[in-house]
């Protein structure tokens, strides 16, 4: 499955520009990163993460890599914001992984 969809409970929000996710089954809000919070607003199960990949290159930043994407996806489903896991092709760096930790991807 390369095509991820968010759960329909989430929704993306803009507090002072700051990307902010709410889980509508239980209210609870969630601090994200832009690049995360843009990938899952457009999870739509139609769109692969390649697709996804190439729109945040043309959108966002020409300096977005794969690896980025393929983190903050992995980030997405671990906070629960996704039906599935979507297993990037490639085992993720743990430089990577700890990078976006560090930046604040995902904050409960």
């Amino acid at each position: 499955m390369t095509h991820p969809t968010h759960r329909h409970s989430i929704t993306v929000h803009y507090i002072e520009g700051r990307p902010l996710v709410i889980d509508n089954d239980d209210g609870q809000w969630y601090e994200i990163e832009s690049l995360a919070a843009w990938l899952l607003e457009r999870c739509d199960g139609d769109t692969t993460v390649k697709e996804l990949f190439r729109a945040a290159r043309a959108e966002l930043n020409a300096e977005t890599t794969l690896e980025q994407v393929w983190v903050a996806m992995d980030e997405l489903h671990r906070a629960g914001f996704l039906v599935r896991r979507v297993p990037p092709p490639f085992a993720l760096a743990p430089q990577a992984q700890r990078m976006v930790r560090a930046l604040g991807a995902i904050h409960g």
